[in-house]
């Protein structure tokens, strides 16, 4: 079961954070996983909803894009 399905799994994932990189890590894995998660739901979905599904797999995109962004700009802090 995925951590954000489960509190007790998103806890001890947080727990497990001790600097950006590992909070950065973190971050990138969940947004990898939606990712994969609606590129196999959008199979099932019929044409109408493919659209959609699509449009939230590139949203997903741009929020790993924000990611590395802000990663980089706090490496040269």
């Amino acid at each position: 079961m995925h951590a954000l399905a489960n509190d007790e799994a998103l806890k001890k994932k947080i727990a497990e954070i001790k600097n950006a990189d590992d909070a950065v890590a973190m971050a990138l894995e969940f947004e990898k996983d939606s990712i994969v998660l609606f590129s196999m739901l959008k199979k099932y979905i019929g044409s109408k909803g493919e659209g959609i599904v699509e449009s939230i797999i590139q949203e997903e995109l741009t929020h790993i894009y924000k990611i590395n962004s802000f990663y980089n700009k706090l490496k040269e802090i």
